[in-house]
């Protein structure tokens, strides 16, 4: 598996990209408001640059065997 992305367009924003799915925008935000996350994300934040959006109704594309 090649994980460096072949950017067509724009400027690609790393090198990464960590899809967390729930069972709801309220269970998303929920769980980004959490204690736990709210204790994980300064270390987050300090070991890469990042960014965080919720997407309603986004489904993952079915993996590859």
């Amino acid at each position: 598996m090649d994980s460096r992305p072949q950017v067509l367009e724009g400027t690609w924003h790393g090198d990464r990209t960590v899809v967390r799915a729930c069972e709801s925008v309220e269970a998303a935000r929920a769980w980004y408001e959490s204690a736990a996350h709210e204790e994980a994300k300064p270390l987050r934040h300090a070991a890469a640059d990042t960014s965080a959006v919720i997407i309603s109704g986004f489904e993952s594309p079915p993996r590859s065997a």
